[in-house]
């Protein structure tokens, strides 16, 4: 025992002083796993790590879906505003990958990706895309808006096993341009923004003589903006992230774990403050026959002019796996999201705000949620919980000096949500999906920020197999967001079809059409979004 709270001690101090340079990605997300063997999930470089030889557990449990995440504006999925390739899965006994689609709004959408076996445990893979649009898109007033979006960029990750201990690298970065929704007689400067996001990591993760697992990640973000609002260019945001991780199996005991990680936000060309949290978490789990528990919590620390100096959240989570037909989980979670220019460009590439964004906290998300598989194919999924947040995220339409913007702002609040899912899938001919979310909201004072907020989304689609190599789907997304003052903004209804035709075990063929009810509203808030479009093109293995 002395041996190990020596080695837990000296792994501390060492993760302490890596967190205290800083935390992640666009958003960080801390969950307690239910696995009975340490697996942290963080963002960047360790999301593609794992222990070697890891076995899954015998039930793999879905991960839940809360109403949410922490933002709420980021319930409903945010497709781009284009036709998307339904590609097939990678085949690993192929390194190479390409597929090219293009439809009637000049939609591109492009991915090459090749994986370089150096030796036999090394592994590289290289990567680019290339997306987006150039076409008129009516406005809903009998007028066009000629928009055009455009985000190409490359990646290149690195992998190295040494027995139970694997190193990642990786750097990628995009180049993208877009134009904003404004008034003809704006000023020209609005016509063509761009910018650039560079990112870098590295990572290191594995176990010692099955006693003690760990990991250690840092992981940079750049995103540069030369987007025009209250008289800010170009200016650019700096975000680092480091995270290190201790697990100590005491066998019939248990596992206790402590997570450390850390977030710098530097800023330059604009009127914002940097920023730097500290998070730690520790946690212990222990397994009974069908029960597994893990008992922790969060501790947040930031620069006292960005809000409250230390948080505090749970980190538990119980979780009933009586057999492989049902499986049950009481979650009590949250923590910090940051919101970096990344988490805004991925919400809405329109994004603006007229201050610096607080970064949300939830101090309690308690859920309940149940899986049962009913019959050979047939799984029903039944959740729902309530989450406290403070400074909560939330977008609504924002329109200056004729520009319009999509503006995000935080507001504390309170939400009850429950959910349910249902999926049917019979050999490889037919699967079937069905699934919603339904959101009371509560918030003091203006409810006007709601106006973007779904209160309830759902989601139906099938597939089915109509010869071998033939693939026929279609799905209908629904979103009705929440009234405010009587009014309900215009619900998101985007039905699409589409085929997917493999001639053989290298090259298929797919032609997908979205929005055929040709429904006029607004996936980002001020912004319409294509009327009927499709997309048609290739995907090759090599």
């Amino acid at each position: 025992m002395k041996k190990h709270i020596t080695l837990l001690s000296t792994v501390l101090l060492i993760a302490m002083g890596t967190a205290a340079q800083t935390n992640t990605n666009d958003s960080i997300n801390r969950m307690v796993l239910v696995e009975s063997t340490y697996n942290p999930i963080i963002a960047g470089a360790v999301k593609r790590n794992f222990i070697p030889e890891e076995m899954e557990p015998s039930m793999k449990k879905e991960t839940i879906v809360y109403a949410d995440e922490s933002m709420p504006i980021n319930r409903f999925t945010r497709t781009p505003r284009m036709a998307e390739s339904s590609t097939i899965a990678h085949n690993t006994n192929y390194p190479g990958y390409l597929h090219l689609g293009f439809g009637n709004y000049s939609n591109l959408d492009g991915l090459a990706t090749y994986s370089l076996r150096l030796k036999e445990r090394h592994a590289l893979t290289l990567g680019a895309h290339v997306n987006g649009w150039n076409g008129n898109i009516s406005t809903g007033d009998n007028s066009k808006w000629h928009s055009n979006l455009h985000d190409m960029g490359f990646k290149a990750d690195y992998r190295l096993l040494m027995g139970r201990t694997e190193l990642t690298a990786g750097v990628n970065g995009a180049y993208y341009s877009y134009n904003y929704l404004k008034d003809p007689l704006s000023i020209d400067v609005f016509d063509w923004q761009q910018g650039m996001r560079l990112e870098a990591n590295i990572g290191i993760k594995g176990s010692i003589k099955e006693h003690y697992r760990y990991h250690a990640a840092a992981e940079y973000n750049h995103f540069g903006r030369n987007a025009y609002f209250d008289n800010e260019q170009q200016h650019s945001q700096g975000h680092l992230h480091t995270e290190a991780s201790l697990g100590i199996d005491f066998y019939e005991y248990g596992i206790a774990s402590l997570l450390i990680h850390s977030d710098l936000l530097l800023h330059q060309g604009i009127d914002y403050h940097n920023y730097l949290s500290l998070g730690i978490t520790p946690t212990w789990e222990y397994s009974h026959e069908d029960l597994h528990f893990t008992a922790g919590a969060n501790l947040d620390f930031q620069g006292k002019s960005h809000g409250p100096l230390i948080q505090m959240s749970p980190a538990c989570k119980v979780s009933y796996i009586p057999s492989k037909l049902f499986s049950a989980d009481l979650i009590l979670d949250g923590g910090r999201q940051i919101h970096s220019f990344g988490s805004s460009y991925a919400l809405s590439p329109y994004w603006a705000s007229r201050h610096q964004l607080t970064n949300s906290y939830t101090f309690l998300n308690a859920c309940l949620q149940g899986n049962l598989r009913i019959m050979e194919g047939l799984h029903l999924h039944l959740g729902g919980g309530y989450r406290i947040t403070n400074n909560a995220l939330f977008e609504n339409t924002l329109d200056t000096l004729n520009i319009v913007y999509t503006g995000l702002t935080t507001h504390d609040a309170q939400v009850a949500y429950g959910n349910a899912r249902i999926n049917y899938t019979y050999k490889d001919r037919v699967s079937a999906t069905a699934e919603g979310t339904y959101n009371h909201w509560m918030v003091s004072g203006n409810r006007s920020i709601l106006t973007r907020t779904p209160q309830f989304d759902a989601n139906f689609g099938t597939r089915v197999r109509i010869i071998n190599g033939l693939y026929i789907h279609t799905d209908c997304h629904f979103v009705m967001f929440n009234a405010v003052n009587g009014e309900r903004e215009r619900a998101i209804i985007d039905w699409s079809l589409g085929a997917h035709y493999a001639m053989n075990d290298k090259l298929s063929f797919f032609l997908d059409g979205h929005n055929l009810l040709n429904r006029h509203y607004q996936r980002y808030a001020g912004y319409p979004v294509q009327g009927i479009n499709a997309m048609l093109g290739a995907a090759f293995k090599f």
